[in-house]
């Protein structure tokens, strides 16, 4: 059975963050900069796309995913910097949102894999409290 054709690397849309890739990445960068900003993504690519794929090495594609979109939350524009980059959000931002995403995933894998109903407990009030942060 030959195997499904995937959509271009470029359509992030259409893929499933399984398949995503570097450049699945970059183009998902410039379109939600494009839509929050209203400017062109302004970063190294060669820099940024080396960052992304060691991100992507030491965590996965989701958690990476879901780091640059907290970042894009996070993010206050001011007339200085009105935009961010990958760079600026690994570098100035990672410290500060990606524990926070780190935490937010093993809560809820810690209520998936719990799968009876939660009972009010200082443990499931700690995890809801984290999943609430951003």
């Amino acid at each position: 059975m030959p195997k499904a054709k995937l959509p271009p690397a470029d359509a992030w849309d259409e893929r499933n963050i399984a398949d995503w890739n570097v450049t699945t990445f970059r183009v998902y960068l410039y379109d939600r900069h494009r839509e929050l900003y209203g400017l062109d993504y302004v970063g190294a690519v060669k820099r940024d796309c080396g960052m992304i794929s060691d991100m992507i090495k030491k965590t996965d594609k989701a958690t990476v995913k879901t780091f640059i979109d907290a970042c894009f939350t996070d993010y206050k524009p001011t007339p200085k910097y009105p935009t961010l980059n990958f760079y600026f959000m690994k570098t100035y931002m990672g410290d500060r949102v990606l524990p926070k995403v780190l935490l937010a995933q093993r809560a809820e894998r810690l209520l998936e894999a719990e799968e009876l109903p939660i009972e009010k407990t200082e443990s499931s009030e700690n995890i809801n409290e984290l999943k609430g942060w951003f």
